[in-house]
């Protein structure tokens, strides 16, 4: 092509195009590198759930005091309704979707809601199947119904000993933004024994 001719209309269509599309396909990777790296640091906002500042029993007949600050399971059917909380310090909410314990046969949940001269565990609000939605910096009500294993033959409750078989260790199950996870938490300070 020498001085003067002219380039054909089609040929600086097609070299728009191209650059169109350049600048199209450099703004989508843009935007995906962004999403990539700035998801996770998000998600990192999210709990995790946190023991919170109160429990204790809601049946209180069912144990009795053993040994070393334990309890027994006393009650004939073999069950105790124990109030835990569960805090969440994060700065999103989170979704409480399980607690994982051989000896927790339910949870159910409510809402906390302190009362100024009421209860230290709140005002008695309805109790939910899971799941939760805990807000950020907020702690919700957990009552766990623990029952004693079958293998807990008189030979393990003989005495003051007895085998514990309730730590208040639980692996509570949790959904954040993007993904699901496993903390374990110890909500309870009850040892339970056989």
């Amino acid at each position: 092509m020498t001085t003067g001719e002219q380039v054909p209309e089609a040929a600086v269509g097609g070299s728009r195009r191209v650059r169109a599309a350049f600048v199209l396909v450099v703004v989508l990777a843009l935007v995906v590198g962004a999403v990539v790296v700035g998801l996770p640091v998000i998600d990192r906002r999210y709990g995790p759930p946190q023991p919170g500042s109160f429990g204790g029993v809601l049946t209180p007949d069912a144990v009795g005091q053993a040994s070393g600050g334990n309890y027994r399971l006393e009650d004939p059917t073999g069950t105790v309704d124990l109030l835990e909380s569960l805090s969440n310090q994060g700065g999103h909410s989170i979704m409480v979707t399980g607690v994982d314990d051989p000896a927790v046969t339910s949870v159910r949940w409510s809402e906390y809601r302190f009362a100024p001269g009421g209860y230290v565990s709140g005002v008695d609000t309805p109790w939910r199947g899971l799941a939760a939605t805990v807000p950020a910096h907020a702690t919700i009500r957990l009552r766990l119904t623990v029952c004693r294993p079958a293998p807990c033959g008189p030979a393990q409750q003989a005495g003051d000993g007895g085998v514990p078989f309730y730590t208040g260790s639980h692996a509570v199950r949790w959904r954040s933004l993007l993904r699901s996870h496993r903390t374990v938490l110890t909500l309870s300070s009850w040892t339970l024994l056989c």
